[in-house]
């Protein structure tokens, strides 16, 4: 676990690596005196980052580029790689910029040290321990955010551990219990957990109907942040919680089934929000959704040419089981109408079109307000996390009809995450509505290096911490 603290004078620089944006160069050397026994023809050219060493033991990390919000974040994490490779235990980045640029550094840095090594016969350990940032001034917006980095990072570490975790292990009975364990953990959180009889009883065939050729039961989570017992117009965030997705009878290829553990990723991003806030306390109330499951073909599965009851009323032809993640968000985006929310918002690892349009840049954004809209793109400024607005309208909206249900599943296979959004569409126009397709932003699905993000937790806590200041 790294060692996140603030400080305002220089510690001793023997065996400590100094990271330096080299704007500060000639401030660091009145703090440093080591420093000016090098030369700038030492300096590493922009973007790169060079090792060097004063003498007595010091050295240091030089980086040479524009330090904004979006590229230091990067940047840092790669310093901190950098040092751990050279078996560096402590080190003090010198930091100018601006108490929310110091939140964002923060989070980034203790994201750099993740190792999920559960599954191991040998653990590997991370051999850095400690970072400083050194001040001018301990002023309390800078240690107020500093903390709020470090609990963004608690939050991207709850979300991609549960993501990564094994389908074997990562059951729906077992989110369920991690999101019971959240809630114990603050006086402001509750839980409910709801099993087969009581999703039936709710009129949730759409999504019983995704989990019912699975031999694990589902869970419909449902978490409540209520401070001060408020719980007037909450923000409710929605995941997508398919533990496994084999595509059910309309059977993924072999190569495209591989990574499907990561198709909770929008559940674990709920979870993660909640790890946030039993750190981290706000004035506003939040509402979570996840309704989990696996899809899995059976003799009770879903079948291509199936008709299911959504708990709206709305019926659905299902052409394609494959597109099973929308039939479960359904039915929770309708249970989301009883909270009267301010604004609700789905995540979801929905389509490989959006997969294919933004690769793992930008998560695809649309929905119902361009009210909520706006604010999301805000956040994704501010916090660096990428989204990009697709539009919805009559004309996709037309692809998705049927003639013998209200609706089908699908349209045609070239404007897939956009009529996918028009499908949740028509489940949410009881309030301002958001959908968030994280299918390439979420994680790597392939390759040595595949592993969860833990996006779009940056871009939701600042949303929320935002909506909370308003």
């Amino acid at each position: 676990m790294l060692h996140i603290d603030l400080i305002t004078q220089a510690p001793s620089s023997a065996g400590n690596a100094i990271i330096l944006p080299v704007e500060s160069w000639d401030l660091a050397k009145s703090l440093w005196p080591e420093l000016k026994t090098l030369n700038e023809s030492d300096w590493p050219t922009a973007g790169q980052w060079r090792l060097l060493n004063a003498g007595a033991g010091s050295a240091w990390i030089l980086l040479n580029v524009d330090w904004n919000k979006a590229s230091s974040a990067g940047s840092l994490k790669a310093a901190l790689k950098e040092l751990e490779a050279h078996k560096f235990e402590s080190a003090t980045f010198y930091h100018t910029g601006t108490a929310l640029q110091l939140r964002a550094r923060v989070w980034q840095a203790a994201d750099s040290a993740y190792l999920l090594e559960e599954f191991l016969a040998k653990k590997k350990g991370f051999h850095f321990k400690n970072l400083h940032f050194l001040i001018p001034e301990s002023t309390p917006q800078m240690r107020k955010e500093c903390a709020i980095g470090q609990h963004i990072a608690a939050a991207i570490k709850t979300t991609k551990t549960l993501a990564e975790m094994p389908a074997n292990h990562c059951t729906p009975a077992y989110m369920a219990e991690q999101a019971q364990k959240i809630a114990e953990k603050s006086s402001l959180i509750s839980a409910e957990i709801l099993g087969y009889e009581a999703i039936k009883d709710l009129g949730m065939n759409s999504f019983l109907s995704v989990a019912q050729g699975s031999a694990h039961e589902p869970r419909f989570i449902i978490m409540k942040y209520l401070p001060e017992g408020k719980s007037d117009n909450p923000l409710v965030f929605v995941g997508k919680g398919i533990t496994f997705d084999t595509g059910g009878h309309s059977l993924k290829p072999a190569n495209s089934m591989m990574g499907m553990k990561f198709d909770m990723s929008g559940g674990a991003t709920v979870l993660g929000i909640f790890e946030f806030l039993a750190q981290s306390k706000i004035s506003t109330p939040i509402i979570g959704l996840v309704p989990c499951c696996e899809n899995i073909p059976g003799g009770m599965a879903n079948k291509p040419d199936d008709v299911i009851t959504s708990m709206s009323g709305q019926t659905i032809e299902v052409l394609n089981t494959d597109a099973e993640g929308r039939l479960i968000l359904c039915d929770a985006l309708t249970y989301a109408e009883r909270f009267t929310p301010r604004y609700v918002v789905d995540i979801a690892t929905l389509t490989g079109s959006c997969m294919a349009t933004f690769g793992g840049v930008a998560s695809g954004l649309m929905g119902n307000s361009q009210e909520l809209i706006d604010e999301l793109k805000k956040a994704s400024e501010r916090s660096g996390d990428k989204v990009w607005q697709l539009p919805l309208g009559e004309e996709w909206h037309d692809e998705l009809k049927s003639p013998i249900a209200d609706m089908a599943n699908i349209g045609s296979k070239y404007s897939g995450a956009i009529t996918a959004g028009c499908f949740l569409e028509k489940f949410s126009g009881a309030y301002q509505w958001a959908h968030l397709d994280i299918a390439g932003t979420a994680c790597s699905t392939h390759g040595p290096k595949r592993g969860a993000t833990g996006r779009p937790v940056p871009l939701l806590l600042d949303f929320v911490l935002h909506q909370d200041k308003g």
